[in-house]
């Protein structure tokens, strides 16, 4: 959900693994047949340079999370912050200075290797020796098998925002204390990248046990950071695991994630050396860099990701497809990306595609986007609509929704719809705005990033789906979003992957303003970790180091 700093997707994504470490990284290929497939190495931090020991990181996020439950929820600030560096994955991407941005090239994590002996039949084999984090009520004991298996059936509890992530297993197994078995529903042409996704994490079935979830803690994984604690509205801290099974990491002693959701005071602290990184606009950016010059800068073209505009299809008049069509083309994405990110983004139709040539071209997506004011009023004429009054929701996780939620408030006015603005704070919006059910009007934020376009348009667009805020019921496209998931022929799914966005545009549930360049300011002693932000690569810290010879301003 972090719009401003994902990155675009520069070269294309890679379906299936092929061998051991070995993935497409050109056209992605979907072979049914995957060999066994080695854990990932080590990652170079630098060119020429040694990792070094040592040394407390600091990092900023904008919000809260609203709880500390991994499975129930889809929140960059429980994601990809604090808590999330304590839980591990069956598989994970792979990360370093040659994986594209958002390349979904597949790894072991808790799995050394994995072979499917069946098309619909994957076995994992797990490591052995990994141990949870030594707190009680699991004190240290070593992970299982069978604790795959519950973390991913309880993952699976129908509802849950994650649990689609899962929803092409028709069962889990544990034939013995090392072994994972996976039974597919059907074939599916991007299991395994989905599997691999940051949100599919392995939990400790005591605290369930012994609290009847995990939202107030204790955080027990066997991940690279162990939780310490959690002062909200302030900060989230954890300590490094010695205990780490990926031996020699992580390089820091521990890292203290600040809540700063105003850019300005997070500027003033990164000047000041008081933050080690700071994703912001360009802007910012700009202006840091001539006062702060020794800093470092990336900058990322942009995502699949984005701002959506979704409409509530239960209640008229939004039930009425001209009357969405009404509004899609009565506003100008270009006047609102270009006040809020000053021309920095693209145009997106916000679903996490196998490669950029499967989503349609900026081109045609710049002339359906084309704003016509006219035809907007015609069509809501003709919908028996004279005017509108209403609220329009804004998802107040950075300030720009709501600099935006001005802009579209203005526009929507000139075509009839007088919309007062309610803006939402991050822990509201994942758990009351996202999910399916919400009874508002209009509602604008960011998409909840998903790892490939089957779990994208699960969750958002078929009628099942936890993340189908808009409420709409559509036989037609629920089977041809089924199709595509269990088409293997590259070609084939490419094609229907396109059919389906042209059928979504056409149909206007939800609507795509643009997706945000990110610009991210690196302080000349925090080393070693690839700054491409995406919700795949959740555990980049485990790879920072501080550089003892630049000396740190705090």
């Amino acid at each position: 959900m972090r719009s401003k700093a994902i990155a675009l997707l520069l070269g294309a994504l890679s379906l299936l693994v092929l061998g051991v470490g070995c993935v497409s990284t050109g056209q992605p290929t979907a072979t049914p047949s995957i060999k066994a497939t080695a854990a990932p190495g080590t990652t170079p931090a630098a060119a020429g340079e040694e990792p070094k020991y040592g040394g407390w990181l600091i990092d900023r996020t904008n919000d809260d999370p609203p709880h500390l439950d991994p499975q129930q929820v889809l929140v960059h600030t429980l994601h990809q912050y604090g808590a999330s560096q304590s839980w591990s994955t069956l598989l994970r991407y792979d990360y370093g200075s040659k994986v594209g941005p958002l390349d979904a090239t597949v790894v072991g994590d808790l799995a050394e290797s994995w072979q499917q002996p069946e098309p619909l039949v994957f076995v994992f084999k797990l490591r052995q020796g990994v141990k949870y984090h030594d707190i009680p009520p699991v004190n240290g004991r070593e992970l299982t098998a069978e604790d795959v298996v519950y973390s991913y059936n309880r993952q699976s509890t129908k509802g849950w925002q994650n649990s689609e992530f899962l929803a092409m297993v028709d069962k889990w197994e544990a034939p013995d204390k090392y072994t994972v078995k996976a039974t597919l529903k059907k074939p599916d042409a991007a299991f395994l990248v989905t599997l691999a996704s940051g949100y599919n994490k392995i939990i400790a079935k005591e605290v369930v046990e012994e609290k009847g979830d995990l939202k107030q803690g204790p955080v027990i994984g066997t991940g690279a950071f162990i939780f310490e604690k959690w002062e909200p509205k302030a900060a989230i801290h954890i300590k490094k695991n010695p205990n780490y099974y990926h031996k020699g990491k992580p390089y820091v002693e521990g890292v203290t994630t600040l809540l700063m959701p105003d850019d300005s005071t997070a500027q003033a602290a990164f000047r000041t050396g008081k933050l080690d990184i700071f994703p912001t606009q360009k802007v910012t950016a700009d202006t840091t860099k001539k006062t702060n010059p020794e800093v470092a800068l990336n900058v990322s073209a942009g995502s699949f990701s984005g701002h959506n505009l979704v409409f509530n299809t239960k209640k008229p008049p939004f039930n009425d497809e001209r009357v969405r069509d009404a509004i899609s083309i009565g506003i100008d994405r270009k006047q609102i990306m270009d006040t809020v990110y000053f021309g920095e983004w693209i145009y997106t139709m916000g679903i996490a595609l196998p490669g950029s040539d499967w989503q349609i071209s900026q081109e045609d997506l710049a002339k359906s986007y084309t704003r016509d004011v006219a035809k907007a009023k015609q069509l809501l004429a003709e919908a028996g609509i004279t005017g509108y009054t209403g609220e329009l929701t804004l998802a107040y996780t950075y300030s720009t929704y709501s600099d935006a939620g001005e802009v579209l408030q203005s526009q929507l006015k000139d075509i009839g719809f007088n919309m007062t603005i309610k803006n939402v704070d991050s822990p509201t919006y994942v758990s009351k705005i996202l999910p399916k059910g919400w009874d508002g009007d209009i509602y604008y934020g960011p998409l909840g990033l998903a790892p490939d376009a089957t779990a994208d348009l699960m969750q958002m667009y078929h009628s099942t789906g936890s993340r189908n805020s808009s409420g709409h019921n559509d036989p037609k496209l629920d089977k041809m979003i089924e199709d595509q998931a269990g088409e293997m022929n590259l070609d084939k799914r490419k094609a229907m992957l396109l059919e389906i966005q042209r059928y979504i545009q056409d149909k206007n549930y939800r609507t795509m303003t643009g997706a945000a360049k990110g610009f991210t300011l690196i302080q000349p002693w925090l080393k070693g970790r690839y700054f491409s932000f995406d919700s795949r690569r959740n555990r980049w810290w485990e790879e920072a180091w501080l550089d003892p010879a630049k000396p740190r301003n705090r």
